[in-house]
Order: C-alpha cells, then sequence, then structure tokens
C-alpha cells in the first residue's frame, strides 16, 4: 500500500578508479575500500542525524534519509551527504548521486542491523530499505551521465530547488522509473557547499 512508502531521499556514493587498481593489482585498492567502510561507520556514529541508514560495500555506499521524519530539511540532509563525501575524499576522489524517491515500508520489522567484527555475527540476510526506483534511477544517471561528464555531484532538481549551495552547475536530462519521464540532474564541479 502506497500510504506505508515514505519519502526520501537515496544518495550513492562511488570510490573512483577502484576497479582499475584492482585490475591492476595494486594493495591500495583495498585499503581504500577498508578506509570507506570506517569513515561511513564513524560518520554514523557521531553525526549523520538525519540519516536513517547507510549501507555499504566494496567501493560504494548508499545512505537514505526520510523526508517526512524531517520536514523541510533538504539542506540539512545534503549537508550530511557533502560532509560525508568530503571525508571519503581524503581516502580516494568519490563522486555522489542523489535522487529524491519513496522509500519501501519496512519488510515484516526486519531491522538489517549490521554488526561490526569477523562477520560472523552479522545477519545472513540484509533487507535495503531505500527506494528500489530511487537507487535504480541513482544507477541510470551514473550510466548515462557519469562517463559523459566525469563530475564529482549529481543531484535531482527535487531536491536542488530546496537548498541553496551558491555553486555553479551544468544541466542534464535523464529518463527516471517509475514513468521513464525525463527529469532534469544538476551536476556539480566540486563540493556542494
Amino acid at each position: 500500500m502506497m500510504s506505508e512508502w515514505h519519502h526520501c531521499i537515496v544518495s550513492y556514493i562511488d570510490l573512483i578508479g577502484i576497479k582499475d587498481l584492482l585490475i591492476a593489482r595494486k594493495s591500495g585498492a583495498i585499503d581504500m575500500m577498508e578506509g570507506l567502510h570506517q569513515v561511513v561507520h564513524k560518520q554514523f556514529s557521531n553525526s549523520m542525524h538525519y540519516h536513517e541508514c547507510a549501507y555499504s560495500w566494496n567501493d560504494s555506499v548508499i545512505l537514505l534519509a526520510y523526508l517526512d521524519k524531517h520536514p523541510a530539511n533538504y539542506e540539512s540532509i545534503m549537508k550530511e551527504v557533502n560532509q560525508l563525501k568530503q571525508d571519503i575524499n581524503t581516502i580516494c576522489n568519490s563522486y555522489a548521486i542523489c535522487v529524491k524517491g519513496m522509500a519501501i515500508p519496512a519488510f515484516l520489522g526486519f531491522s538489517g542491523e549490521v554488526i561490526l567484527g569477523d562477520g560472523s555475527n552479522q545477519p545472513r540476510h540484509t533487507y535495503i530499505r531505500t527506494s528500489s526506483m530511487a537507487l535504480a534511477n541513482c544507477f541510470a544517471i551514473e550510466e548515462h551521465l557519469g562517463k559523459k561528464h566525469n563530475k564529482p555531484w549529481y543531484v535531482d532538481s527535487r531536491i536542488v530547488r530546496y537548498i541553496d549551495t551558491h555553486q555553479a552547475y551544468e544541466k542534464d536530462k535523464v529518463a527516471m522509473l517509475p514513468d521513464m519521464t525525463e527529469r532534469t540532474i544538476h551536476i556539480y564541479n566540486g563540493d556542494l557547499w
């Protein structure tokens, strides 16, 4: 039922160049990926109050922030993403894609809690609560605009209208789910603030 869905911002951050380092068998790639996971864990433990959860794997992280839990806080949410990306960039350059969407309702009360350590205490199934369509739209933006523009930020215009970045940007369009309507994506060449 759609009434159980929540308006959200889904952000996807990916490290640049890790695949090439892995193919070249450079040992630093693994250290950078571990560094990403440590930065995300530290930020979520200390300062990402507007975000509900983060999912990290290999050289990527997905963030979920509910807009109906924090009304009119688009800018606060995006400032947390901006700060996290800045901290990640101390390890390795990254790019971020941020899309407004509707988050999937909780799945039978499953928490998806992650326990740090060797993995033996981790759940064998993690339910990703981000909007499947918003996440798919992040990947569509990555596929259609990433190599074309090669910039550090791609932000859905439905987010940009609520934030004041004082930053010059380019614009491009991508057809997005659910109805494949083209939406404007703002492409930033540096940090948002």
